[in-house]
C-alpha cells in the first residue's frame, strides 16, 4: 500500500514538473496565451483629449471608454497585431477577460500625472496575482503598461512572458516606442504596434541569443 502511495506521488510530481513551462519554451513554438494590455499600474502623463471632445479626457474616460478599445484594437486586427507571427509562434489564444476586470478596478485618482515618475513596477508580484482565465496551462504573455506619456510622446510597456499555472514570470523586459496615427484610439494602439515591430525585427531574437549564451 505504501509503495502504491509513494508511485502515485512520484508519478504526480513528474507529470506536474513535465507540465510547468519554461522560459525556454518562450522562445519555441506552440501556443501562446494572450492576455492584453494590462493598465492596472499605468500612469497617464499630460492631457489626453478625444477627436470629439472640447477638452482633456478625464480618467474615467480613459479607463471605461479608451482601455477597453485599445485592448480591442489588437484582438481585432490580428493581421496586423499578428501575435504567432511577431513572437514565433503556431497559434494564439485570446483570452483578456481576467485583464479586462483588473482595469475595471483601476483607482481613477491615481491614474493620472503631470510628470514622469521615477518608479519600479514589481512584475513577479503583479503575475502572481493573476487569477486563471479560460486556459490553465502553457505560456501566458501580458503586456503590463507602464505608462503613456503625452508630454514626451512615448509609452512603455513590460512585456512579460510567465507560466499560466505557476504564475512564474519566465521573461520580462521593457520597452517605449512612439504614437502614431489619427484619433486617440489609434494614435496610442501606434505605439502598441510599434513595439510589435520592434519585437518582430530584432528583439525577439535578440531574447532568444542571450538566453542561448
Amino acid at each position: 500500500m505504501k509503495r502504491s502511495i509513494l508511485l502515485i506521488w512520484v508519478l504526480t510530481f513528474s507529470l506536474n514538473l513535465f507540465s510547468q513551462t519554461t522560459t525556454k519554451d518562450v522562445f519555441k513554438e506552440g501556443e501562446i496565451v494572450w492576455f492584453g494590455l494590462d493598465f492596472s499600474q499605468a500612469k497617464f502623463i499630460g492631457q489626453f483629449v478625444g477627436a470629439q471632445s472640447s477638452g482633456p479626457l478625464s480618467a474615467q474616460d480613459l479607463k471605461q471608454n479608451m482601455m477597453p478599445l485599445w485592448n480591442g484594437v489588437i484582438i481585432n486586427e490580428p493581421l496586423r497585431y499578428n501575435i504567432p507571427l511577431v513572437f514565433r509562434k503556431t497559434s494564439v489564444y485570446n483570452d483578456i477577460e481576467m485583464v479586462a476586470n483588473r482595469n475595471k478596478t483601476i483607482d481613477e485618482n491615481t491614474m493620472l500625472s503631470v510628470n514622469q515618475e521615477k518608479r519600479e513596477i514589481d512584475v513577479n508580484v503583479m503575475v502572481s496575482s493573476y487569477t486563471k482565465g479560460e486556459k490553465a496551462e502553457g505560456l501566458g504573455l501580458v503586456f503590463i503598461v507602464d505608462y503613456f506619456n503625452k508630454i514626451n510622446i512615448e509609452a512603455a510597456v513590460i512585456v512579460t512572458f510567465f507560466d499560466i499555472k505557476t504564475k512564474k514570470v519566465l521573461f520580462s523586459e521593457s520597452i517605449t516606442a512612439k504614437p502614431r496615427g489619427f484619433g486617440l484610439r489609434n494614435y496610442w494602439a501606434g505605439a502598441i504596434y510599434s513595439i510589435f515591430m520592434q519585437i518582430n525585427k530584432t528583439q525577439f531574437d535578440s531574447w532568444k541569443q542571450k538566453l542561448d549564451n
